[in-house]
């Protein structure tokens, strides 16, 4: 069922202020009239005085109480007014000061209320009331009146004239206050609908891109032109850190150098030591209207005055699902900026779509590095699928080429024996490829650990000869190691490493040589009492003409022998070098 509340009219003011004023003069008029009529002896007029003068003030003001439109009725109250009037008019034949009394009262009150339109109605109800009584009646005209209803009625004259004077002031204040009021409220609507046209605008432009850094070039723009501050900060929470990190600063003020002093301000949540680290963690507004550097009790908060001083300043949390993202800054550097309690209540809705579009944007960057270290990871396979490829195909090449010369050859003793320990160093070569092959998700992991024991390096470089020297015989190319006498052959550390390093440089250097030779070149690079750096360079002469890949590489953990490290670097062009520390 439907229920539905009625609710009583509202009550014009007229209404209310008329009920005195009517009251009064109707009595006085009652008075005026008793006058004139005391001798009389007719019921009906004695009956008509009273309505007149006792009732009809008090049904007037219930009959407008109740109506659904109180203007309205208080209109027609003057009207039935008017009619009253041309009635005693009537009755007392007309006598000029009562008449007078009468026609100024209805020019008055009508005038004053309604206008002129109110005004001639009334006057219509006046003659409506003289003709009515003249047709029961008749019609009588005496000019003069007694002393005491000339006295009554110029009283009720200077009573009734001052009453719709006061009336008249009481009206116009209304109608100043009135106007004030509907000035306010325009403002208000204009600051509303611009209040609502700025949101718009802020959702559009922190909703149209998801660029971190786009985003917060806008998120400057707007809110400074919603605010009166020249200067403004984006802090964010590195939870790994615990720190507030400036990842947006608008100082137009301070110098270059000055504004990364600034952004190198370090801001601990865990030490607290600035203001905005309370902001961000109690997610409560603080306005400094007015700053002076002895009222800056953090370490953070002094240093940043330091090295610019303001006079104001707005600390507004970043709140996204109840959860503090980070603190926005607003500086008056010229001069201290006067913010109400309303307009941080603004700049609170403005705060909360930036909050949501600085999230959004951040989690896009996340996904967009997650994608990117995806892809460096599939193209990290990818490269070391194509090593291991490289280095697969060199031990089975050479197993291959010796086992074909041994079956198709008439080998000595001492042949075979080469043949076959060749065949069984390349097996062994192959073996530890398979190993690292299947150690590749300990890569990925990165549990994988590099071996440190005994090995001669000559070892090594034979067993790389081994592996090369088939193919470099097969395209004509001799195959050479240059050693220089300060090189240390007994070492620590890792020989499968380093041998897969040079077999890769160096079947490269076979891959894309046509003719000539392949020198490898061994120097003491950098040597201390405990360990001591190699430097292995592989150079051949068609190098400068072809465009094949370069060892490169940068100063990493990627081999580790004692207290050095291993790690590619380009010597020259055409040559291919790589850098060991014993």
């Amino acid at each position: 069922m439907k229920s539905q509340i009625e609710q009583s009219p509202k009550m014009h003011p007229l209404a209310r202020f008329n009920y005195l004023p009517r009251t009064i003069g109707c009595v006085m008029t009652m008075a005026g009239l008793i006058s004139i009529l005391y001798e009389s002896k007719s019921i009906l007029l004695w009956a008509g005085l009273l309505f007149s003068g006792i009732l009809w003030p008090h049904l007037a003001f219930y009959l407008t109480k109740i109506s659904p439109d109180a203007k309205e009725a208080e209109y027609r109250n003057l009207l039935i007014d008017g009619l009253i009037y041309g009635v005693w008019m009537t009755v007392i034949s007309f006598q000029i000061v009562p008449t007078t009394a009468f026609m100024l009262g209805v020019f008055l009150d009508n005038m004053s209320t309604g206008g002129f339109k109110l005004f001639f109605k009334g006057i219509l109800f006046v003659f409506i009331g003289i003709i009515s009584t003249v047709i029961f009646c008749g019609f009588h005209f005496i000019p003069e009146s007694i002393v005491l209803t000339t006295f009554i009625f110029c009283a009720i004259m200077v009573i009734f004239v001052t009453m719709i004077g006061y009336n008249s002031y009481l009206q116009t204040i209304l109608v100043i206050r009135t106007r004030k009021k509907l000035k306010s409220n325009n403002l208000l609507l204009e600051e509303t609908t611009q209040e609502k046209t700025n949101l718009n605008q802020v959702s559009q432009m922190v909703n149209s891109s998801l660029n971190f850094d786009d985003l917060l070039t806008s998120i400057v723009e707007i809110l400074l032109q919603v605010s009166h501050f020249d200067a403004l900060t984006v802090q964010l929470i590195n939870e790994t850190e615990q720190t507030l990190n400036f990842s947006k600063l608008y100082i137009p003020k301070i110098s270059d150098e000055k504004l990364s002093q600034w952004r190198n301000v370090n801001i601990s949540i865990l030490k607290m030591n600035s203001t905005t680290t309370y902001v961000a963690r109690d997610k409560k507004v603080l306005y400094f209207p007015k700053i002076t550097a002895d009222m800056l009790r953090f370490s953070a908060d002094r240093e940043m005055y330091d090295i610019c001083p303001y006079n104001s300043c707005l600390l507004v949390p970043l709140i996204f699902q109840e959860k503090s993202i980070g603190c926005v800054a607003l500086f008056g550097i010229e001069t201290a900026v006067d913010f109400s309690e309303n307009d941080i209540e603004k700049f609170k809705r403005y705060i909360a779509p930036i909050a949501i579009a600085i999230n959004n944007a951040r989690l896009y960057d996340d996904v967009k590095l997650a994608r990117l270290e995806a892809e460096a990871a599939t193209q990290a396979k990818s490269e070391f699928l194509a090593n291991m490829s490289h280095e697969i195909r060199t031990p089975m090449n050479a197993i291959i080429g010796l086992s074909d010369l041994a079956l198709k050859s008439d080998l000595s003793r001492d042949k075979q024996f080469d043949y076959f320990g060749k065949i069984s160093l390349s097996g062994h070569s192959l073996l530890r490829i398979i190993n690292d092959i299947l150690d590749f998700s300990k890569i990925e992991a990165g549990k994988l650990s590099m071996e440190k024991i005994n090995f001669n390096l000559e070892d090594v470089l034979n067993n790389i000869s081994n592996l090369i020297s088939i193919k470099a015989e097969e395209k004509k190319l001799e195959f050479l190691f240059h050693i220089e006498k300060d090189v240390p052959y007994y070492l620590i550390g890792d020989p499968l490493r380093i041998g897969q390093v040079l077999i890769n440089l160096t079947n490269n250097a076979v891959k894309f040589t046509e003719s000539g030779e392949i020198v490898v070149t061994i120097k003491v690079d950098e040597k201390a009492d405990d360990w001591v750096r190699l430097k292995f360079s592989v150079r051949d002469p068609e190098s400068s003409k072809s465009e094949h890949p370069q060892a490169t590489g940068d100063k990493t953990d990627l081999y580790r022998i004692s207290s050095g490290h291993y790690n590619f670097q380009p010597e020259q062009r055409g040559a291919q070098t790589a850098v060991l520390n014993c």
